[in-house]
C-alpha cells in the first residue's frame, strides 16, 4: 500500500475514531467539570453568605418599649422585673427578709459571673456578681440574705432629653420616687438597701439627659421621698 493509498484511508475514518476528536471531547469535559465545581462553590460561599446575614439579623437584639417611649432590649426588661423581685433585707437584722442566695440564682437560672465571701465577727458576707451584655446585677448577702442590690449599665434609649435644669431645680422633698419615673422613666442604674426599717434607693440617669457626654443625674430616696440629689454636666 502507496502513501497515497494510506492517507486516503486515513482521511476517510469516521471522525469518531480520530484522535483529536476524542482530544476535544476530553478538554470539553474538563471544562465543564471546573464550570460545574466553580459555581458550586460560588452557590456555596453565596448561601453562607446569606445564613450568615440571616443569622446576624436575627441576632440583632429585639427591643421593647415603656409608656413613655423608652426603649431597651427584651432581655434588659427581663432581668430588670425579676430584679425587682428580689427582696432586700434589713441589714442590721441579719438581712431578716431578705431574698436568699439559692432563690437569687434560681431566678436567674444560673450562678454568678463573680463571687467573694468574707466573714467579720462571725458574719458572713458575700458579694455576687451577674455580669451580661448589656446590664450587670449586683448582690451583697449577709448570713445568706440578701442586704443590698444594685442594677448599672441598664442603659435606654430615650426619645427626647426630658431631665433639664430647669426640670432638676423643680425636684424636691415632696417629689416622690413614682414620679420621678413617671416622668423622666426608669433609671440607668438602681442601687436598694434597708436600714433599721428604712428602705433607701438611688437612681441615676446617664440617658435622656439635657447635657453633654458624662453628664447624670443621681436622686437618693428614703422611702418613696427625695432625700438628696446632685447632677454633673446639665446644660444651663
Amino acid at each position: 500500500m502507496n502513501n497515497l493509498q494510506k492517507m486516503s484511508k486515513t482521511t476517510n475514518q469516521p471522525f469518531y475514531k480520530k484522535t483529536w476528536f476524542w482530544i476535544i471531547i476530553a478538554i470539553a469535559f474538563i471544562g465543564l467539570l471546573g464550570a460545574v465545581f466553580w459555581a458550586g462553590k460560588n452557590s456555596t460561599s453565596n448561601s453562607a453568605t446569606k445564613t450568615e446575614e440571616k443569622s446576624k439579623r436575627k441576632s440583632k437584639p429585639k427591643l421593647v418599649s415603656d409608656k413613655l417611649g423608652d426603649k431597651t432590649t427584651e432581655n434588659n426588661m427581663a432581668l430588670f422585673q425579676i430584679y425587682t423581685r428580689i427582696k432586700v433585707g434589713d441589714l442590721m437584722q441579719d438581712g431578716q427578709g431578705g431574698s436568699t442566695y439559692a432563690y437569687v440564682k434560681k431566678s436567674l437560672q444560673s450562678g454568678p459571673s463573680k463571687i467573694s465571701d468574707s466573714e467579720t465577727s462571725g458574719i458572713e458576707t458575700t458579694v455576687a456578681k451577674w455580669k451580661y451584655d448589656d446590664m450587670t446585677l449586683t448582690f451583697i448577702f449577709v448570713n445568706n440574705k440578701v442586704v443590698r442590690a444594685n442594677l448599672t449599665d441598664f442603659r435606654w434609649e430615650r426619645p427626647a432629653n426630658k431631665l433639664t435644669r430647669k426640670a432638676y431645680k423643680k425636684l424636691s422633698n415632696s417629689t416622690t420616687a413614682d414620679e420621678v419615673t413617671n416622668k423622666f422613666g426608669l433609671p440607668d442604674e438602681m442601687a436598694q438597701s434597708l436600714i433599721w426599717g428604712n428602705y433607701k434607693t438611688t437612681y441615676t440617669w446617664y440617658t435622656g439627659i439635657d447635657g453633654g457626654v458624662g453628664s447624670r443625674v443621681t436622686l437618693d430616696f428614703t422611702g418613696q421621698r427625695l432625700t438628696g440629689k446632685s447632677e454633673t454636666g446639665l446644660s444651663n
